[in-house]
């Protein structure tokens, strides 16, 4: 019961104008360090290379396979998404190098539409392998960007692969596989796919 009358006051604080000043005191003070650790930041070596050169040595990075992840996981992990949460520059080289964000990963969903914004106009890579309707959407969303798609691998139930929108062009399209999964509905490639515009 004293423990919870001792946290009481805390609760109220923000009523408390003489603990509302200290925070934010507290809050400046915060923002100076960080603005101070960005400084120092900028001062090491690594940090006088051009965005240039820095995003082609992440872009060298992120295509290196984590063998140890791919075994944990069943397939990559985008365990290079590290490099962003080194520094402020690091995030802002990253974010602006589009070629980094093109290969979608199915398997975190939920990064699927960011990953197409930050990619912009970079040829995509879309390698779906599920006999799970749930990443549907997700598909789909891909597949808005046909003609920008360099390499498809769709492996999925034929109910599935009937539903999804094969009709677009696809000047950049270079690698396709489509396979089902293990069934006895088959699936026909439409005699209008990609609009037959390809490479």
């Amino acid at each position: 019961m004293a423990q919870r009358n001792a946290s009481l006051p805390d609760a109220n604080h923000q009523s408390d104008p003489a603990l509302a000043s200290i925070d934010s005191e507290i809050a400046a003070h915060l923002e100076s360090i960080r603005e101070l650790r960005t400084k120092r930041n900028s001062l090491v070596p690594i940090s006088r290379l051009p965005s240039e050169v820095l995003a082609n040595i992440f872009v060298q990075y992120a295509k290196q396979r984590d063998l140890s992840l791919e075994y944990a996981f069943g397939r990559p992990a985008v365990w290079w998404i590290a490099i962003t949460y080194v520094c402020r520059y690091w995030r802002e080289v990253a974010v602006a190098t589009p070629s980094l964000w093109c290969s979608l990963p199915f398997h975190r969903p939920k990064w699927v539409p960011e990953m197409i914004t930050r990619s912009k106009m970079a040829p995509l890579e879309v390698n779906v392998t599920s006999q799970f309707s749930r990443l549907m959407p997700q598909i789909r969303m891909a597949l808005e960007h046909m003609s920008r798609i360099r390499d498809l691998v769709l492996e999925l139930k034929p109910s599935d692969l009937r539903t999804l929108p094969l009709s677009s062009p696809a000047p950049l399209l270079s690698s396709l596989r489509i396979c089902v999964w293990i069934t006895r509905d088959a699936f026909l490639i439409p005699k209008d796919a990609f609009s037959l515009v390809t490479p």
